[in-house]
């Protein structure tokens, strides 16, 4: 069973990517590690191009907020963040992590 912070936060990331995630997110969507749930923030690791990376994304009031240690990253823009929200929009990847 999952919690409210859980459903609320899968409720905003598909509001935010609504649409057909792109090609470079889809290599990374089931690639994430050591990922973390605490309330509405998910951290997670994915290995990329240049080293390993930690992804996050955080409903803060009704807003999602992502961000990626990769050089394009910092504002939650890239195909690393946009992975990690397609993973929890499907619930594959809250079932993984602890609250």
């Amino acid at each position: 069973m999952q919690d409210a912070a859980c459903e609320m936060l899968q409720a905003a990331v598909r509001r935010y990517w609504s649409g057909k995630p792109s090609d470079k997110a889809k290599r990374y969507v089931d690639a994430f590690f050591d990922a973390t749930r605490i309330g509405t923030k998910i951290i997670a690791k994915v290995h990329g191009n240049h080293g390993t990376y930690t992804v996050s994304i955080h409903l803060n009031q009704q807003m999602i907020n992502a961000a990626c240690s990769c050089y394009i990253g910092k504002g939650g823009g890239c195909h690393h963040c946009e992975a990690l929200n397609r993973m929890v929009s499907a619930i594959k990847l809250l079932r993984k992590v602890s609250a």
